[in-house]
């Protein structure tokens, strides 16, 4: 039998965001299925991802940002961009949540848990 374990979910089309200042770069950080640049994250097709961490449901509203934020996650565990950019994919987290329509009140627990997982 071949399978993978870990993961819930494949990208079924590429999937493009529009990143802040701080992820503007000079050069372009790239693996296989991930692409940076100048400030453009670029998820290729079948890039697998888990969806949200901790307890939580994943929703419509939460999959892209999930998305988004495993891949700036991965950038940084493969060396590839800073670690210290960690707040910065988290304000660009709860901008995708935001503009996928979730509550006020179910983003604040979202943001809320972020920061208990890295300790803020």
């Amino acid at each position: 039998m071949d399978y993978k374990k870990g993961y819930k979910y494949q990208l079924q089309k590429d999937e493009i965001f529009v990143l802040g200042e701080a992820f503007r770069f000079p050069n372009p950080r790239e693996t296989p299925l991930i692409n940076l640049t100048d400030g453009v994250l670029h998820v290729k097709k079948y890039y697998a991802w888990d969806g949200a961490s901790g307890p939580t449901k994943d929703t419509k509203n939460s999959m892209r940002a999930s998305l988004g934020h495993d891949a700036l996650a991965q950038l940084m565990r493969e060396g590839l961009i800073s670690p210290s950019l960690w707040r910065a994919a988290d304000s660009e987290f709860y901008k995708w949540l935001k503009e996928d329509g979730m509550s006020s009140f179910r983003m604040w627990f979202w943001i809320r848990g972020l920061k208990s997982v890295k300790g803020a």
